[in-house]
């Protein structure tokens, strides 16, 4: 596997790769602060004075388990960005692209909790929630979350 890659970078952009996407999914957003304990971006919705408080987690490579640490339960919403970089982990095929778009997987934090495991390293595994594809792109719970109106 090689030396712990510095992804520093790439986690930043991450979070404004999710910021991107609430905003032109009409969500209105912003980065936190740094350091904000829980949470990294924050979706509003003024007429319903509610905000939403989302923690992003990123994998850099295209061959990921899609599994990711956690330790802070107190946001609402989780985002894994699967950031498909590139092969670090095994050999590509011949016929497998090694860097593709990212892609967003939206978790609301019950879900998350229910799927935690807790140990040593406090893990979620994306592929242990029952269905799991079907929070790729999945912003609708944040507008419904947020009680925006249903998009037209």
């Amino acid at each position: 596997m090689g030396k712990r890659l510095d992804s520093k970078l790439e986690a930043m952009g991450a979070e404004h790769l999710v910021l991107g996407q609430l905003l032109i999914d009409g969500i209105p957003a912003y980065l936190a602060y740094d350091n904000q304990r829980d949470y990294d971006v924050v979706a509003v919705w003024p007429e319903s004075k509610r905000s939403c408080a989302i923690q992003v987690k990123s994998r850099w490579a295209t061959d990921a388990n899609m599994s990711f640490p956690i330790s802070k339960l107190g946001a609402d919403f989780v985002v894994l960005v699967a950031l498909n970089r590139g092969v670090r982990y095994r050999k590509p095929l011949p016929d497998e692209t090694a860097r593709r778009d990212p892609d967003f997987y939206v978790l609301p934090m019950d879900i998350v909790r229910e799927h935690h495991r807790v140990g040593r390293m406090s893990v979620i595994r994306l592929r242990d929630i029952p269905n799991w594809r079907s929070y790729l792109m999945a912003w609708v719970p944040v507008r419904q979350f947020l009680q925006m109106p249903e998009e037209e």
